[in-house]
């Protein structure tokens, strides 16, 4: 066959040279060889059609974010429904936007966008490394994709987003039920890793909202920013921390200070549903972690955050005992990566 005519030409090579073929083409006249032998075996068929790829991404309408309508009222709500509710409002005003789900629409609210606009959804299915590409092509030909999955679903696509991010992709992806907080579904359903994959991939954006207003905020913020967005959601509703409309106040990359006084001994960043606290890197600053350091257990949600030592009373007992050991004139900075990052 033509195949091992092939073979045997190459084996015949490199047994002569002595050398590995693997990553190596072989010399011209060797190559030549075997072509000729696998063209002569071939069927003389007319080559199908090939139709020619368009040089230009498809002129879709645009918008601003000024013409996606008010932000909603402020409510108690899950960031992943608030995802949900942003995504169709921000679809009615921008024909670019369109979505696609790894077969969790219910539970990611990705259905909500499905149920308005089913010619823009796109089911993925349980194949996130072909959403991701899937998500990347509509990206090439000028639309604006929002591609969700369980958070630790979405790591199975680590190459597919590394590519996307290497290529500056305008994709934006939203994780849900990540950290201990989605509580009985069990620790294979945790995302824990997501945060340390999305801030690796260079020039990547990543979101995490605390409440359903700032969801909002951050859906509009990732149809507005051109590269490669990543937005975590969380299963549990959190009370809400942001007043009515603050996409004019935020933006990414920025922070926002909420309480206490600006000489102090301990500072706590955070964000997230748990307000994770981050430190400020400094030459006198003490930097506590808090994070969850073990493969966690399923359980009730709130039992989970106090045992792996991010809930109300564990963050409030730490920043005690740090404040207590300080030593004067230093500070202290916490850092809790919460029930949702190492």
């Amino acid at each position: 066959m033509a195949t091992e005519a092939l073979v045997h030409a190459l084996e015949d090579v490199a047994t002569r040279l002595r050398v590995g073929w693997h990553g190596k083409p072989p010399p011209p006249e060797q190559a030549e060889t075997a072509i000729r032998e696998l063209e002569s075996r071939r069927h003389h068929v007319p080559p199908p059609p090939i139709r020619r790829p368009t040089t230009e991404a498809v002129r879709w309408p645009t918008s601003t974010v000024s013409d996606r309508g008010p932000a909603p009222a402020a409510a108690t709500i899950a960031t992943r429904e608030a995802y949900g509710n942003a995504l169709v409002r921000i679809g009615a005003a921008d024909l670019r936007i369109v979505a696609l789900d790894g077969d969790v629409k219910n539970s990611t609210y990705a259905e909500r966008f499905r149920d308005a606009y089913p010619g823009r959804f796109f089911e993925a299915w349980i194949a996130e490394q072909n959403m991701v590409s899937m998500a990347a092509g509509l990206a090439a030909q000028g639309l604006i994709p929002f591609a969700s999955s369980f958070a630790c679903f979405l790591e199975r696509a680590a190459d597919q987003i590394r590519m996307a991010g290497f290529s500056r992709s305008n994709v934006k992806l939203c994780g849900s039920h990540a950290g201990v907080s989605i509580g009985d579904d069990g620790p294979s359903q945790m995302g824990l890793e997501d945060l340390a994959l999305f801030r690796a991939v260079p020039e990547a954006v990543v979101l995490y909202p605390s409440d359903g207003i700032a969801t909002d905020a951050c859906v509009q913020l990732a149809a507005s920013h051109h590269g490669l967005v990543y937005l975590r959601t969380t299963r549990m509703a959190p009370p809400t921390v942001y007043g009515p409309a603050p996409a004019r106040r935020l933006r990414s990359a920025a922070s926002r200070w909420f309480a206490g006084a600006r000489a102090t001994a301990l500072t706590i960043v955070a964000a997230g549903i748990t307000l994770l606290l981050e430190a400020v890197g400094d030459s006198g600053v003490r930097v506590h972690r808090l994070a969850v350091r073990e493969i966690p257990r399923s359980g009730p949600p709130k039992k989970l955050l106090e045992r792996y030592g991010i809930g109300r009373a564990a963050i409030v007992q730490a920043v005690r005992t740090i404040v207590a050991e300080a030593t004067p004139g230093r500070a202290a900075a916490a850092w809790a990566g919460g029930p949702h990052c190492r």
